[in-house]
């Protein structure tokens, strides 16, 4: 019996026809960039100002999530798009620290089949829209995703 593949769809550039060929580590700047509609230099540009992102290089989880505010209750604007910490699985926040308790993308994408995401796992960060995985490869059933937003573009 074949195996149910997690939908996937390959990254499509805002404002350019591909990426960069000075960039490398930008899964932050693609996700951003899918997720909120902005152009990828727009959201480049965004991470440089605020969580002192160079190119070529990724960005610190920690900066990124404190920008984005890990408070559910606060929706932080950026690019033009509202983001609001949600919790998953059977209503736990997520904590990175205790990984066994953060939901597999499968757990995820099964609660979450309509909306927009901006979701960080380990070292990656990548988009989630109307139930489908948008990033730069395909990504296993069985990551854990760490935190992640809703995403209510205006």
């Amino acid at each position: 019996m074949k195996k149910k593949s997690i939908p996937y769809k390959e990254t499509e550039y805002v404002g350019r026809s591909s990426r960069p060929f000075d960039e490398y580590n930008d899964c932050a700047v693609r996700a951003l960039m899918t997720v909120t509609g902005a152009s990828y230099d727009d959201a480049q540009h965004y991470l440089s100002l605020h969580c002192d992102r160079r190119r070529g290089r990724g960005v610190n989880t920690n900066r990124l999530r404190e920008r984005l505010g890990l408070n559910p209750f606060l929706p932080k604007t950026i690019l033009g798009a509202s983001f609001k910490l949600i919790p998953t699985g059977a209503g736990r926040r997520l904590n990175p620290r205790k990984r066994r308790e953060c939901p597999t993308l499968k757990m995820f994408l099964a609660d979450r089949s309509k909306g927009r995401y901006y979701c960080l796992m380990r070292g990656h960060a990548f988009a989630v829209i109307d139930g489908v995985v948008v990033d730069e490869f395909p990504l296993g059933a069985r990551c854990r995703v760490d935190t992640c937003w809703e995403v209510i573009t205006q």
